[in-house]
Order: structure tokens, then C-alpha cells, then sequence
């Protein structure tokens, strides 16, 4: 019952308050007639008039505060100077000032303090007993009421501030969400790109060398590149079968490291020799990933370009410093070097798997044919 009361409150501040005000009017109508005091004047309809004005503006204390403050305070001295009940419409101001508190600036809060103290003040004087006793009581009702409403607007700012806080790490997660989409979403795309690119272009340039060596009846040369088509395709599907399988979180094999660059050299329809220097020493999966990648990327764009003519060599070596890579190849019957700067990702993807471990990369023509590829993957 509580909690709903608070909820509506929340809600309906307006209808709250004008609850507050009709009863406050209501009581300062009724109390009087219940419990005259002599000789305070009894009521008529002057003093229900201005009862009512002292109230009946706390509906609006939240959206006019000082406004409502000024109007309370001047009709309770009224009230009290036309001589009516001194114990009735002194509420009225102190629920004012308690709103000016909450939400006005300390200039204003100042100004109705003053004036509750001096309306409270005016209205204890008709009572027994000296003008000093009179300041004193109005003086402690007045700093109550500003450290219960002091404490209340801390209250409010602190949780402002929470709410705030609470929207701003809202935000933040949702940009990370957004980040984090979008980076998978890029290596996702990567993955793709790198385990089916490089079988498919080479499943291509076999496939327009069986072309060729048809029109030539050349059938021993045709078989070599059906054979070599349905080996590439069958590794293009596996590779693509462990890109699906990772991402759905459930890989059906390893992916590939750098012990499987020996393997896909041996499986390109060009001359591909293998160079390892320097001590060997065990690879992180996800370097020696990296590593298998350029390669696979570089040989791909050697077999585009250069075509299956080309003869290629991998350079694996082992540093202090990290893996070096280098890819190079001979330019094949193109008779002159690679453009880097032709369609595809396939050098980004290079770059970008260096730049995963801090490493960099270079692509570069050779003088007079080939293209050359430099990468380095340091250790930590």
C-alpha cells in the first residue's frame, strides 16, 4: 500500500498537492470553529477568504515555488493581523519554504526564510510571553525545516546524478555492443574472405588451363587441373565447414597453424618452394593462424596475377624479435610486376593480421617481374 502511494505520488505530484492544499484549507476552516480561542475573532467570510489564499496557491508550490512562497506569507500575516485563530495558517509558508528549498537557488532560499520567520514570528506574538520566546520557537521550526529540505535536495541530486550515470553507462554499453558487432562483423568477413578466396582463384586458373589444354587435346594436362579443381574444392569447402563451425561456436577441426603452410603449399598449381630459417620454436594458435593466413593470401594474389606459370617462394624465419615472413615470386608469363593497388582486400587482410600482433607489412613490385611481401610477427 505504501509503495503504491509512493508510485502514484511520483506520477501525479499535481493531484498530490492539491490534495494537501483542500485539507490545509479545509482544516483552517474547521479547527477554528472546533476550538475558539478568546479573544481571537471568530471566523466569517473574510477569514475563510483568506485561509483559502494561504493554502489553496500550495497546489502550484512545485512549478511557482517562490511565487506561492510570497502569496502564503503575506495572507497568513493578513490572517493573523485581522486578529483570527494565531495557531491556524501557519503551515501554508512552511510547506512553501520546504519546496523553494528543494528547487530554488540559495538567493531565494534565503528570502524565504526570512519571511517564514518573520510571518511565524508575527503569529507566536499574540501568544503569552515575551517577543524573544516567540523568535526562538519560530526560529527552531524554520531550521528544521531547512535541514530536512536541504537533505531531501542532496537526496535528489544524488540520485539525478544516478540516473544519469546509469543512462551514460547505457550508452557506453550500447556503443560497445555496436563496436563489438561490427568488429566481428569485419572478421567474420575476413575469415570468409580468406577460406574460400584463395581455393577459388586457384580452382579458376585451373579450371581456364583445362580449357586451354582441351582446345590443344592435350587430355593428360586436362586431368591434372580436373584433379587439382576437385582438390581445391574440397579444401575450399572443409576451410569454409571450420569458418561455419566456429561460428556457431562449435568448431568441427583446428583451425589452421603455421604447421599447415607446408601443406598448402604442396596443394597450389604452381612452384612453390618452402624456406624455414633460424631455430624453430612453438607458435601461439593465434599467431601461427596469422602466420598461415598471409601466406595463403599472398601466394593467392601470386596465382591471380602471376598465374600457375609463376614460381613462388615462402621464407619462414625465426627471430629474436618475432616471425618473419617473406612471399615472393617471379611474375610468372604476366612479364611484369603485380599492381598492388588493383580490386580486393587481400593486402588490407595482410596489413591488418600484422597489425593484430604489432606487427607490420610491406607488399612491394620486384624490378623487372614479380611481387615481394614482407611481414613480421613479433613474439609477445
Amino acid at each position: 500500500m505504501h509503495a503504491k502511494a509512493v508510485s502514484l505520488a511520483r506520477r501525479h505530484p499535481l493531484l498530490v498537492d492539491g490534495v494537501v492544499a483542500v485539507m490545509l484549507t479545509a482544516g483552517s476552516w474547521v479547527f477554528p470553529l472546533i476550538e475558539p480561542q478568546p479573544p481571537d475573532r471568530p471566523p466569517d467570510a473574510l477569514g475563510l477568504a483568506v485561509s483559502a489564499l494561504v493554502n489553496l496557491p500550495l497546489i502550484w508550490r512545485r512549478r511557482w515555488p517562490v511565487t506561492v512562497l510570497l502569496v502564503s506569507c503575506a495572507a497568513a500575516m493578513t490572517y493573523h493581523e485581522l486578529g483570527y485563530h494565531y495557531g491556524q495558517n501557519n503551515m501554508g509558508p512552511l510547506l512553501a519554504l520546504y519546496s523553494v528549498t528543494v528547487h530554488r537557488p540559495p538567493w531565494a532560499v534565503a528570502l524565504g526564510s526570512a519571511l517564514v520567520l518573520i510571518e511565524w514570528t508575527h503569529a507566536n506574538t499574540w501568544l503569552p510571553g515575551a517577543f524573544w520566546s516567540a523568535l526562538g520557537n519560530a526560529t527552531f521550526v524554520v531550521g528544521w525545516v531547512l535541514v530536512f529540505a536541504t537533505g531531501m535536495r542532496l537526496l535528489a541530486v544524488r540520485n539525478q546524478q544516478l540516473v544519469d550515470l546509469t543512462e551514460q553507462l547505457r550508452r557506453e554499453q550500447e556503443a560497445s555492443a555496436a563496436r563489438a558487432v561490427a568488429e566481428e562483423r569485419v572478421r567474420i568477413a575476413r575469415e570468409v574472405h580468406d577460406a574460400v578466396a584463395h581455393n577459388v582463384s586457384a580452382m579458376v586458373i585451373q579450371a581456364d588451363g583445362a580449357e586451354a589444354a582441351l582446345l590443344d587435346a592435350d587430355l593428360a594436362e586436362v586431368n591434372g587441373a580436373i584433379g587439382a579443381i576437385g582438390r581445391l574444392g574440397r579444401a575450399a569447402l572443409a576451410e569454409l565447414r571450420l569458418v561455419v563451425g566456429m561460428l556457431r561456436e562449435a568448431p568441427m577441426a583446428p583451425q589452421p597453424g603455421i604447421e599447415a603452410i607446408n601443406t598448402l603449399v604442396e596443394r597450389l598449381p604452381l612452384k612453390v618452394r618452402l624456406r624455414i630459417d633460424g631455430p624453430v620454436r612453438p607458435v601461439s594458435p593465434g599467431l601461427g593462424l596469422a602466420a598461415y593466413r598471409i601466406v595463403q593470401e599472398a601466394l593467392t594474389n601470386a596465382l591471380k596475377h602471376a598465374g600457375k606459370e609463376a614460381t613462388a617462394e615462402v621464407m619462414l624465419r625465426y627471430a629474436d624479435d618475432g616471425l618473419h615472413l617473406r612471399i615472393r615470386d617471379d611474375g610468372g608469363r604476366s612479364g611484369g610486376p603485380a599492381q598492388p593497388g588493383g580490386p580486393g582486400h587481400g593486402l588490407v587482410n595482410i596489413r591488418e593480421r600484422a597489425a593484430m600482433f604489432g606487427g607490420t607489412s610491406r607488399a612491394v613490385p620486384l624490378e623487372g617481374a614479380g611481387f615481394q611481401v614482407d611481414a613480421t610477427l613479433p613474439w609477445a
